[in-house]
Parts: structure tokens; sequence; C-alpha cells
């Protein structure tokens, strides 16, 4: 027969005591209430051993084991690990305090307190960080800003609208950001604004709608040769679109283009925007600059996401 130090028994029991009494009173639950008794034995693990079950529902591997069983047999696990889990935490205590004599009734309140202050404890900290949760406003994403805080451009004809940044204005100027003709442009945006702006470094960005009655072959040919190719294609709204991106660069000017091409109805519609920035680049803070950029380019791609046709 195994033997085992009087202290460390003592403790075993004393919190296996302190299960055994928060068990009868669940059982109490179920004598009173059976259609309650299923909840309360289900909700036995989270309030008696939160720490010690918290692995078997954060781990992804225990989780989806767990979860294969099904809710009666992890139940019982989760259980029956929170009371090993008490074992051993009476062990523990019992083999510090093997040298020290401790009364049976003051071991029992030890082991109250600690499995109820340990509940208490998680439970509040819970609460609070729900409260934290709660209390902080929702996250605006990106295209919650356009549609809700950005302008709307509705086209005369009622053929199409889309949504402008703040900054952008109309424009009767297209060349050379648009690659259909210039008779054909709908409507053009630009905005010279940006976060970055010394003297010596200059930036725009141009949104462009145009269209042109011609053949769908003419519509996604090569512009210029090889030197603009359609070869992504993006759905924007109900419509698919297809993409060509290109970069260009003369005399310290930088531009960057992206046009978007669809043929409906023996119409080509092209969505063109062009990133252009100017500078004899000494002196430049490279980290603003490109900062810069970057929400500039940001900025016409969400305008393109906001386009819409009412054809």
């Amino acid at each position: 027969m195994i033997k085992i130090n009087p202290s460390i028994r003592q403790w075993i029991l004393s919190f296996l005591a302190v299960d055994l009494l928060i068990w009868l009173l669940f059982l109490w639950g179920c004598v009173a209430d059976a259609n309650s008794c299923w909840e309360s034995f289900s909700f036995s693990p989270l309030f008696m051993y939160p720490l010690t079950t918290l692995p078997l529902v954060v781990l992804p591997a225990v989780g989806t084991l767990l979860g294969s069983l099904g809710v009666i047999p992890t139940t019982i696990i989760a259980n029956s690990v929170g009371i090993l889990s008490h074992v051993l935490l009476g062990a523990l205590v019992g083999f510090a305090l093997r040298k020290t004599k401790i009364a049976w009734f003051v071991s029992i309140a030890v082991a109250i307190v600690v499995t109820f202050g340990i509940s208490f404890g998680v439970a509040y900290y819970n609460f609070k960080s729900e409260q934290a949760r709660e209390s902080k406003p929702p996250v605006v994403t990106r295209q919650e800003m356009t549609w809700v805080d950005w302008e709307t451009y509705s086209d005369p004809q009622g053929r199409f609208d889309f949504h402008f940044a703040p900054g952008m204005a109309v424009t009767d100027a297209q060349e050379p950001y648009g690659r259909l003709s210039t008779e054909s442009v709908a409507v053009a945006y630009k905005t010279s604004e940006a976060s970055y702006h010394p003297m010596n470094y200059s930036q725009d960005s141009w949104f462009v709608v145009s269209s042109q009655a011609i053949d769908e072959t003419a519509c996604y040919a090569p512009v210029g040769g090889v030197y603009l190719t359609f070869a992504d294609q993006q759905t924007i709204g109900a419509t698919t679109f297809k993409i060509a991106s290109t970069t260009d660069a003369g005399a310290g000017n930088r531009y960057e283009q992206t046009v978007y091409r669809t043929y409906l109805s023996g119409t080509c519609w092209e969505i063109a925007t062009t990133l252009h920035y100017a500078s004899d680049f000494t002196d430049i803070d490279e980290s603003a600059m490109n900062a810069s950029q970057a929400t500039a380019r940001t900025e016409l791609s969400d305008m393109v996401s906001t386009f819409r046709f009412n054809l």
C-alpha cells in the first residue's frame, strides 16, 4: 500500500471536500429544477475550474479534438481535468506544509477561499474585459468611410455614380491622364492635396471616367503596342473590369497609372487613375514622401471601389 504524507492527504481531501460541496449544490439545483440540470453540469467547469480548463478551450488542437467528441464527453473531460488539478494543488500545498500541523477546519477554509477566489477573480476579469470591449467604438473600415463620409458624383445621364475623396475637384484637363480619346471623357477629378508638400516636391492624383463606342477587341487592345496590356481583372460593384497598370518617368516627373476597362452594349468604358509626382529629388524626406504617395494610391483605389453602373 502506498503511504501518503498526512499533510498531503489532508490538503487533497480539503480541496476535494470543497468540490463535493459545490457538486452537492449543483445536484440540489437539479432536484429543484430538472430542466436546468444539464445547464448546471455544463457550467460547472467554467465556474469551478476556470484556469485549469482554459487550455481545453483556447488550444486549437485540443479544441478540435474535443469538438469531435460532442458536448457531453467534452464536459465530462473538462470536469475531470478540473478535479485532477485540485488534487495536484492540494498535493503541492500539503507537500509545502508537510512539517506544519494544520487543523482540518483551517485547511478546508483555505481551500474554500482559494477555490472561490480564483473562480470569482476570473469571472470579474472576464466581466471587466467584456465591458472594455463593449465600450470601445467600432472600427470603421475604409469602405465604410468611403461610402458614408465621401461626397457622391452622379452622372447627369444617370449612367453611373461613384464617391470621391476629400480634396478632389472636377477638372477639364485630362491629358495625359486618360487613354481613350479626350472627346470621350465623361468626368475627371483631380487633387493636388498631399500630406507631404515641400517646395521642391509636387504631387497630384487624377480620376478619369470615359467611354467610347468601339468594338470589344479595340477596347482591350494593347495601348501603344505592348506598352499597356490588360492582364488582370477585378469585379467592381457587379461589373467585371480588365486592368492594366503602367509607370512612366521623364524630366523629374513620375507617373503611376492604373486603367480599368469593361465592355457594355457596344461601349468601351474606362476608369483611369493616375498618381503624378515631380521633384529634383534632393533634400527629400523619403519616408514622408512614400507615406503621402501611399495615401493617394489608397484614395484612388477606394474611389474605384465605389464606382457603380446604373445602366
